[in-house]
Formats: structure tokens, sequence, C-alpha cells
């Protein structure tokens, strides 16, 4: 969801930017509907935890706020066990990072393979 509304009005900008003022509108209404209804936190988290996404560091460095709503996230489900807590953003760094299991071959070039959503 996150990515799709991202991409949805970067495109509308790229075909219409002849005539930006006939689809600024229309980047209004998504852009309050965004903010007002869709935006969610755990939209965010499944966005920075979606391998497709993380590691294209073109599309990381447009959304780097994504870590903000995952680590909301965390504190709010993981709020009273701080071990658990510190376990998450430990395998968080590894994620990141490309390390043990992570960094493994067939999980690499799954990377693109898997389809969103499982």
């Amino acid at each position: 969801m996150y990515d799709a509304i991202h991409h949805a009005k970067e495109e509308m900008l790229r075909r219409f930017q002849k005539i930006k003022a006939r689809v600024k509108p229309f980047i209004d209404i998504i852009n309050n509907r965004w903010d007002e209804q869709l935006y969610r936190n755990l939209y965010a988290s499944t966005f920075w935890l979606n391998p497709q996404f993380q590691y294209d560091a073109n599309i990381m460095d447009k959304h780097m706020s994504t870590i903000s709503g995952l680590l909301d996230v965390l504190e709010k489900y993981a709020h009273r066990n701080p071990p658990l807590q510190s376990k998450i953003t430990s395998e968080m760094k590894l994620f990141r990072n490309v390390e043990h299991d992570f960094g493994r071959a067939s999980t690499i070039n799954n990377r693109t393979l898997i389809p969103l959503g499982i």
C-alpha cells in the first residue's frame, strides 16, 4: 500500500509534467486521503521489511521515514518486554546489513522473485 500510493503520485507527476497544474488537485486529494485515512505505521513497517524495497537504495532513500513507523509498531507490541525489543532491533540490523541467513545466496536471489504478500 505504502509503495503503491507513492508510485501512483510519482507516475501522475511524470506523465503530466508539462501540465502539472491539471494534476495538482488530484495529487492533493491523494495526499489528504493518505494523511487522514490511509497512512499507518503498519504500512510503513511492511514496506521497510519488504526485501524488494529494503535492498533498493533508490527506493529506500526516498522513504527513510518508514523506519520510524517500524519502530513505533515494535514499541507498541513489545512495550513491556525490553529483551524482545532488543532482539528484534538486532534482527533488523542483520536484515538491513545482509548478515547471517539474510546474506545467503538463496535469500539474496529470491528478493525480487517472491510475490508481495507472501
